[in-house]
């Protein structure tokens, strides 16, 4: 990254680019500004959100027309300098897969890193969840396949996310639906080797698995991902979180302790809480992958228009044994 990037800053890049065997003869291709607002082709028009050291907002450009969305991080801050290396490298990693965020460019002036990506206008998953309640059983398991389909792309290339959540869901516009959602904030995500041994914490608390409180190996990590997507589906389904509390610390302690139950009020195919518990399963030994995941009924018999496609692109086999109801709901308990 040239002499803009500093002695300290490389320091703390280090770890990041040794991890993910980065080529740092790439940082030539970040752009650099003494000030990007003042001298740069960007316009900001509005923020769009904001956190303790860093800020997304929507640009437009002086001499071309579009808008995208751009990240800015504060360079003083001691955890930007290898998140900014670690974000751009995970995004050229996931670049081709049409539901993982575009990255369009990286650029830095004296004060700040930027990440400039596509632009998503049909607002957070969340919202749209805060809007209908609850998703039927179809719109559900369409949602979850698109999101499935994204994490299996990511965790064959050895990407785990870390914090999936509604809120890191977008679609690209507001009349879209599930197969214009789009998973963004690699901010916490991880390069992990399927035997390496990890211990951050990190991860929103209703979305947490039971084993964040333990080392993980990256195999582990990657179904780590997949209890917060059986999170995900519960909300979808029902209208709400499967652990609840007042606090971080009370709904971890649920998380670790408690078991899923089905609000009364819902009434669900038993194929769709056999897909969720196993999901949603503490034993990681027994909770399901991905491609368990894509592979189960709750997902192939609502949407076999594509199905067949992803298991193509992948080139993974196809189970088609019907299983019967009992079989259904054998071993999907906590």
């Amino acid at each position: 990254m040239g002499q803009a990037v500093t002695r300290a800053e490389r320091k703390l890049m280090a770890d990041v680019i040794q991890e993910m065997s980065i080529d740092v003869s790439k940082g030539s291709q970040i752009t650099q500004f003494e000030d990007l607002w003042a001298e740069g082709d960007f316009i900001e028009e509005e923020q769009l959100g904001q956190g303790a050291s860093c800020r997304v907002c929507k640009v437009s450009f002086k001499n071309k027309s579009g808008s995208s969305a751009m990240k800015e991080m504060r360079r003083n801050d001691e955890f930007n300098p290898p998140s900014f290396v670690k974000e751009i490298a995970i995004l050229h990693i996931l670049i081709d897969h049409p539901n993982t965020l575009d990255f369009e460019g990286g650029f830095l002036d004296r004060n700040h890193y930027y990440i400039q990506t596509k632009l998503l206008q049909g607002g957070e998953l969340f919202d749209r969840i805060h809007k209908e309640k609850k998703f039927s059983e179809k719109e559900t398991s369409k949602h979850i396949c698109y999101i499935l389909d994204a994490i299996f792309y990511c965790h064959q290339r050895n990407i785990v996310h870390r914090d999936l959540k509604p809120e890191n869901m977008v679609y690209a516009d507001p009349e879209s639906n599930a197969e214009s959602l789009t998973i963004i904030d690699f901010g916490d995500s991880k390069y992990v080797q399927d035997e390496g041994s990890y211990e951050e914490f990190v991860g929103t608390a209703f979305y947490l698995p039971p084993e964040i409180v333990r080392p993980r190996k990256g195999k582990e990590m990657k179904k780590s991902d997949v209890w917060s997507i059986g999170v995900i589906t519960y909300v979808l389904l029902t209208g709400r979180p499967p652990f609840w509390g007042n606090s971080n610390k009370e709904i971890l302690k649920k998380i670790i302790k408690g078991k899923v139950q089905f609000p009364r009020s819902c009434k669900l195919s038993a194929t769709a809480k056999h897909f969720v518990l196993n999901l949603v399963q503490k034993r990681i030994e027994k909770r399901y992958n991905v491609h368990n995941a894509l592979n189960h009924p709750f997902i192939r018999n609502h949407n076999k228009n594509i199905i067949g496609e992803i298991y193509k692109k992948y080139g993974l086999p196809v189970g088609n044994k019907k299983k019967s109801k009992s079989q259904v709901m054998k071993n999907s308990t906590n």
